[in-house]
This record gives C-alpha cells, sequence and structure tokens, in this order.
C-alpha cells in the first residue's frame, strides 16, 4: 500500500538527539512508516502554514492520486496569516493590533484549513488522516466534515497525558505578542491564549531529551519543540492500523 505524508517540521523526523540539535529533520517518521506501508513518500517541510500545506497536498494528488492512505499533520493556524520567524521577530511590534481578536482568528484560519482538507478529499474521492502535531486538532470544528479522519487529537497529549489539547497552545508569535508587551491591554480571549501556550511548553520540557528534544539551559534556554524518535515510534506505533 502506498502512503503519502504531507506536513510541515513535525513530519521531517526528529531535529536533535540528546547530545545536539540537527541541522534538519532526520526523516525517522518516514522511516517507521515504512514498516506498515510499502511505499512511503513523505512532502513535509519546516516551517510552513497550513495553506502550504494545503497546496502541496493538491501537487502530489495532482501529479500522483493512486496514494492508498493520506497523512496530513496540522501546524499553528496562526502561519496562515503572519510569517515570522525568530530572525525577523522584531516586525511584530507594529504588526499586531489592539483591537484583533486572535481567537476568532485562529478559528476562522482553522476553519478554512479543514474546509480545504474536505474539498480536497470530495474532489479526489479520498479520506483524509489528520494529526494533531505542531497545532492540537479542533475536533468541534473538524467533526463537520465527513471524509476527515482524525487519527491523533494531539501528538503532543499522546506523549504526555496531562496536556489538555488546545487549538490555542502553539503559536510562539502570538505568545510573544501577548507576554512582551507588544498590546496594551490583553482580552480574556488573549490571556487564555497566552495560558495555553504556556502550559503546553511546561510540559513539553518536562519530557525534553526524552519524548520530546534536546533541551539546554545553559547559556540561555533553549528547547527543540519536535517529538524525538522515542516519541515518533509511539506515535506510529498508535495510528498505523487507524488510516483510512
Amino acid at each position: 500500500m502506498k502512503l503519502v505524508i504531507v506536513g510541515d517540521s513535525w513530519g521531517c523526523g526528529s531535529w536533535s538527539t540528546p547530545e545536539k540539535f540537527l541541522l534538519k529533520g532526520d526523516d525517522y517518521l518516514t522511516t517507521c512508516f515504512t514498516k506498515h506501508y510499502s511505499e512511503v513518500r513523505n512532502n513535509s517541510t519546516g516551517a510552513i502554514s497550513n495553506l502550504n500545506i494545503i497546496a502541496n497536498l493538491q501537487d502530489e494528488l495532482y501529479y500522483d492520486n493512486t496514494y492508498d492512505r493520506i497523512l496530513v499533520m496540522q501546524t499553528d493556524p496562526a502561519r496562515d496569516f503572519m510569517h515570522f520567524n525568530d530572525t525577523c521577530s522584531i516586525g511584530l511590534h507594529s504588526f499586531f493590533k489592539d483591537e484583533w481578536n486572535y481567537k476568532q482568528i485562529l478559528d476562522f484560519h482553522i476553519d478554512c484549513f479543514y474546509f480545504k482538507l474536505q474539498n480536497i478529499a470530495t474532489r479526489y474521492n479520498k479520506k483524509i488522516n489528520l494529526i494533531g502535531g505542531f497545532s492540537d486538532v479542533d475536533l468541534d470544528r473538524v467533526k463537520k466534515y465527513p471524509d476527515i479522519n482524525v487519527v491523533c487529537v494531539s501528538w503532543t497529549k499522546l506523549l504526555c497525558p496531562e496536556h489538555v489539547p488546545s487549538l490555542y497552545s502553539s503559536s510562539s508569535q502570538v505568545w510573544e505578542a501577548l507576554n512582551c508587551g507588544y498590546l496594551k491591554a490583553i482580552t480574556p480571549d488573549n490571556a487564555y491564549i497566552l495560558k495555553c501556550i504556556n502550559d503546553r511548553d511546561r510540559i513539553m520540557a518536562k519530557y525534553a531529551n526524552n519524548l520530546f528534544g534536546r533541551l539546554e539551559t545553559e547559556p540561555v534556554w533553549k528547547l527543540d519543540v519536535h517529538p524525538s524518535r522515542k516519541g515518533i515510534e509511539i506515535l506510529v506505533n498508535n495510528i498505523h492500523n487507524k488510516l483510512i
């Protein structure tokens, strides 16, 4: 059977070892799935948005629609309306607006993502299997779409039982805006987003160098928020027979 995987950096494998950080993912997710599928095509790229994931999936199916299984990894919906990385975060100060409700913005963009996935599934008469990777799946929203099969609501929850799945727990850019004073006032919704992000970061740090990647505390605090090889094995063992 043929499997295609489309996602962001969480689909690229492990990004560190307990001894060092890696310059790119080691493609270990693909390696694990080859134990269960005769052919595995992995079109995952670091730091891309859900809209990019949709475009990559469309390209894959345009050129080859004979895949037996499709696996998509959901990423941070904030990447769909802003795309700053750590090297250009200085632009965030002028980008964010006090009057914006970031919870509503994230809700809108994740709805668009699910809607587009359903359209692709309908066009190609396929089921699309979905994982909550860097961003957790919103079950209340995705259940409207009959051809999206959620095989893992939250990879973080699978590895860390105390994690409470939330769509709002993954955006470093929104965290920076809320936590660093780019906004003059924090609404209750924005405060909730900030809490979700902080809670998840603390949990990931707890499982660093084990289920998640490398954690350094000196000279500065640095955490690889990608699942480790062990975390990848747990996911694949849990979902490989749930894909439809």
